[in-house]
């Protein structure tokens, strides 16, 4: 094999092996594993292409958010949620942050 892509099997297409790759792009190669034929245009892979990238780096974000929501509460981000739903006025960003017993665990 030259590099050029994996053999396989693709839902619609069938068996396929590495010759089908030859001449596509090595990181987004469209072929037989572009379902939807999104490689066909190249300004709309262009365009999904820095779309992925910035919901990649926003979940990212959100993953960092999480991880201090549970180094904040010492509480997992399912049981914050619980409490705020079970009391919206008592449980919230206000009180929590307000709170005399609770204490970051930074």
């Amino acid at each position: 094999m030259d590099g050029a892509g994996p053999s396989g099997f693709a839902p619609g297409i069938g068996e396929f092996d590495e010759v089908s790759f030859s001449g596509l792009d090595k990181f987004n190669p469209g072929g037989p594993l572009d379902f939807f034929n999104f490689a066909s245009d190249p300004e709309m892979l262009a365009d999904l292409k820095v779309k992925e990238i910035k919901n990649a780096r926003l979940a990212m974000v959100v993953m960092l958010g999480l991880a201090a929501q549970a180094a904040v509460t010492g509480e997992g981000p399912v049981q914050n949620w619980g409490d705020h739903i079970a009391n919206p006025f008592g449980c919230n960003l206000f009180t929590v942050l307000g709170a005399g017993e609770r204490v970051a665990t930074l």
